[in-house]
């Protein structure tokens, strides 16, 4: 029920979504370390761009995407503990 109503769902935008789309379309560029430390809780710069590169590949690095990305690997982890 989530992923069907999540683009008409009225959420507020917290500070680490906005923080990690930052992030994403940062490491667009090239020479960008992926097994490096990003600055975003310290996770290695691969995880970031593995949701970047999900999002992309669906829509595009927009608030609504990523939600949905970040939903889906929630359920994802749900499913698989």
């Amino acid at each position: 029920m989530y992923l069907v109503d999540l683009y008409s769902l009225p959420f507020p935008v917290h500070n680490d979504e906005v923080e990690l789309m930052r992030l994403e379309t940062e490491l667009i560029w090239p020479g960008v370390d992926l097994f490096g430390i990003s600055q975003y809780l310290f996770l290695p710069f691969y995880l970031v761009s593995s949701f970047g590169w999900v999002g992309r590949v669906i829509g595009g690095i927009e608030l609504s995407t990523m939600r949905v990305v970040h939903a889906g690997l929630g359920l994802l982890t749900i499913a698989a503990s």
